[in-house]
């Protein structure tokens, strides 16, 4: 990858990744942050991943972590897009249901 230089590289850098994602796909953004990764961040991720593929859903949700979103003493946290449906102090047991609620609300 290209160093960034300046503020528009930067601007560049985030319009092509957006350009390649579709905004109304849903997509779960796990915090990796280190007070997140602390509290159990990493089995969340895990946890989304088998559950996703559990229900046949791996090219209809995009599981992603990411920098810190704020919060962290509410964590580990998860973000769902589009809408930006936050979730604090997420544990594995949750996970079932926040895809449940997914299906019943016909998406997020």
């Amino acid at each position: 990858m290209t160093r960034l230089k300046s503020i528009k590289g930067l601007e560049r850098l985030r319009s092509e990744i957006e350009s390649k994602r579709d905004p109304m796909k849903p997509l779960v953004a796990i915090c990796a942050g280190t007070g997140c990764i602390s509290l159990g961040a990493r089995l969340i991720v895990s946890s989304f991943q088998k559950e996703v593929n559990i229900r046949g859903l791996e090219n209809e949700i995009e599981i992603k972590e990411t920098g810190c979103p704020g919060f962290c003493e509410k964590g580990t946290l998860v973000v769902v897009y589009p809408k930006g449906i936050y979730y604090l102090g997420v544990q594995p047991d949750d996970v079932p249901e926040i895809l449940k609620r997914r299906s019943s609300r016909g998406g997020w």
